[in-house]
């Protein structure tokens, strides 16, 4: 079994299957953690907490850890997704869609869109502030957990 758990957790929940080292991978501000169960199965988390922070935390709760992730790792990398739903110029609203490593705050989302629509050119000299007022953008992110939820909720629908 694999359990996937967020960082707030790792630390109890590694002592309590009796998992004393675990290995790091960090790679575009995203460290993954993953440790292996003497009784099988793997622990595993993610987060955008800076890779200091997470070697300190490992430190105090006397869990040992080295450079290193599983050779499936890219194969579960966690994703959320980030919508905008926006009015637009045309008669359709706009809609646009982001994937990340981690989870983002609803403001980070609307400055990566609004950062993205001004450099394709697509809007000049509009602030952010002004972006939002006109545009009245709606924002949804998707974590994991959801994502497979809406996944399962269809796997007996047809093809």
């Amino acid at each position: 079994m694999d359990l996937r758990i967020p960082l707030s957790s790792f630390v109890a929940a590694c002592t309590r299957h009796n998992i004393p080292h675990v290995y790091l991978h960090t790679e575009m501000g995203e460290t993954e953690l993953v440790g292996w169960s003497p009784t099988g199965g793997s622990i595993l988390s993610s987060s955008a907490t800076p890779r200091a922070e997470i070697e300190q935390i490992l430190t105090q709760g006397k869990i040992e850890f080295s450079e290193g992730r599983s050779a499936e790792a890219g194969a579960h990398h966690p994703m959320w997704v980030a919508a905008v739903a926006y009015r637009s110029r045309d008669d359709a609203p706009g809609l646009w869609v982001d994937a990340l490593p981690h989870e983002p705050r609803t403001g980070d989302v609307l400055e990566r869109f609004h950062r993205e629509l001004t450099e394709d050119g697509e809007m000049v000299g509009l602030t952010l502030a002004e972006f939002l007022n006109l545009a009245r953008p709606t924002v949804v992110v998707l974590s994991p957990e959801e994502q497979s939820r809406f996944a399962a909720s269809h796997e007996n629908d047809a093809p």
